[in-house]
């Protein structure tokens, strides 16, 4: 499924999923990197994601450690209502233990628990945020399709 981009895009998409507890789900999309010790175009499975002042733990089985040059980030990824693209805003997320932040992954988490976000970074939440994002977004999806392939289609 594809849900589209922020909070609205991503409940629609939900509304019609069959969800049992047992399923093994994955979201794979695009982040900006707060944290600079992770370049851009990395693949990374955040330890935590949150919204607004929630937090849920993100449950990584031991099949996804390191694998497929996935990297698992110990910070959290924060979902934000809109785009951020100023460095004070990219600072706060920041200081709160956040070193990545999307528009979706908490939405899909607070009704998937069991999902597993894989991210790829494509900006750096600041004034560059919205070229850079385009710039980089054609080389995230081959990323993001190559961790795809990896995680669930060589599984089979």
């Amino acid at each position: 499924m594809i849900s589209g981009i922020g909070k609205k895009a991503t409940l629609n998409s939900l509304i019609n999923l069959s969800i049992d507890g047992n399923t093994k789900f994955y979201k794979f999309g695009t982040c900006a990197i707060l944290d600079n010790t992770f370049p851009l175009l990395t693949p990374l499975i955040p330890s935590y994601s949150g919204y607004e002042d929630r937090m849920l733990k993100v449950t990584i089985p031991d099949t996804e450690q390191t694998a497929n040059n996935i990297r698992i980030y110990k910070g959290g990824l924060y979902t934000s209502d809109k785009p951020v693209t100023d460095k004070s805003a990219s600072q706060k997320i920041y200081e709160k233990g956040f070193g990545l932040v999307d528009m979706e992954t908490f939405h899909f988490r607070e009704k998937i628990p069991q999902l597993i976000p894989v991210i790829v970074g494509t900006d750096h939440a600041d004034k560059k945020a919205i070229p850079d994002f385009y710039l980089n977004v054609k080389k995230a999806s081959i990323i993001l399709s190559d961790a795809f392939k990896n995680l669930i289609l060589d599984k089979f």
